[in-house]
């Protein structure tokens, strides 16, 4: 059968990572001593190691996709990898992560991004919020829940985020906009609008993306054409994350107690998550919040800002953004994995 053109970028990822296993296997004397089980191996795809070579399957995997699914289908329009005969050569071909070894890190998120990030805030003299053992930023947080991205509304994209989005958008897309007024100009131009119904489902891209989070007390982190960084954006801002993704493991699930500072809702049960989240009490939000407060650094690379900041000042070349963010860098992801 022909190959479709965009199916081809799985037997890339496929092929480029074999080339270089062969390569390692040549040129390095530890791997074949244990088939690579004391060894770590990246797989960034968006689908994660869905299209790795299967003789990885000793290694330890470092994606950002924790799909525990076994023998899945894709959530993509890369389906090549369930495709005879190139798929059974695939890490994916019987599962594309595995729990009990792999690790899902969190995704790389921009110093800039987080500009209003309560975190943040505080190290940059801003003032609000929390940069340790605070009660992370929970006071100000107006919005019940907030979710801004692709929501599938187009044929091409019929099975994004295996329509999770989609569903998303027909239980809560009509407070959107009534929220979004209240948002825009408070009380007065949200026409009073009750906290339960300040729900913010929407695909128009804002530059006060930062700030919307920050206000929002939930925040959905759902997949996209795979992994995607809603649960980081949550996270960095405070916002306690909603995970809409069954069979999913988000960042370091495996590491951290993720039930201490994230609310997971099955699928079948979104129909009933705003009440869900009005029903948890205000002690439970605020425990979650400052258990936020606790482990946000966990979810980024400020070490690797401050290291690449502190070359920068070395060459006498300007150091961009990051400062906050750097005063920040213990702890981080990379400490995490090494851990």
């Amino acid at each position: 059968a022909d190959i479709a053109a965009a199916d081809l970028a799985s037997l890339r990822a496929l092929a480029w990572q074999r080339d270089l296993l062969l390569w390692v296997r040549g040129a390095m004397p530890y791997w074949n001593r244990s088939s690579g089980a004391d060894h770590l191996w990246p797989a960034m795809h968006d689908e994660g190691a869905c299209y790795s070579p299967a003789e990885l399957r000793h290694a330890t995997l470092l994606t950002h996709w924790g799909r525990t699914h076994t023998r899945p289908n894709g959530s993509s329009e890369y389906h090549l990898w369930r495709v005879d005969p190139h798929a059974r050569g695939m890490y994916g071909w019987s599962r594309c992560y595995d729990p009990c070894k792999d690790i899902v890190l969190p995704s790389w998120r921009r110093p800039e991004a987080m500009g209003a990030s309560p975190y943040l805030r505080r190290s940059s003299g801003g003032g609000g919020g929390d940069g340790g053992g605070g009660d992370g930023g929970g006071s100000g947080r107006d919005l019940l829940f907030y979710f801004n991205g692709n929501l599938g509304g187009t044929s091409q994209f019929e099975n994004y985020s295996f329509g999770v989005r989609q569903q998303l958008r027909r239980e809560y897309g009509h407070l959107a906009a009534r929220a979004q007024r209240f948002a825009d100009g408070g009380a007065s131009g949200g026409g009073g609008v009750p906290y339960g119904e300040r729900v913010i489902v929407t695909d128009v891209k804002t530059p006060r993306y930062s700030e919307m989070l920050s206000r929002s007390t939930f925040c959905g982190v759902m997949p996209g054409w795979g992994w995607s960084g809603r649960f980081e954006d949550a996270v960095l801002h405070g916002c306690i994350p909603v995970l809409l993704q069954d069979g999913i493991h988000t960042p370091f699930e495996t590491v951290l107690d993720w039930r201490s500072y994230a609310v997971r809702v099955p699928r079948d049960q979104i129909g009933g998550m705003r009440r869900r989240l009005l029903e948890l009490s205000p002690p439970a939000v605020q425990a979650m919040q400052l258990r936020l407060s606790q482990v946000w650094r966990r979810f980024t690379y400020g070490s690797v800002v401050a290291a690449e900041r502190a070359r920068a000042a070395a060459a006498g070349r300007p150091q961009g953004p990051g400062a906050a963010l750097a005063a920040h860098g213990a702890d981080d992801a990379v400490a995490t994995l090494l851990a």
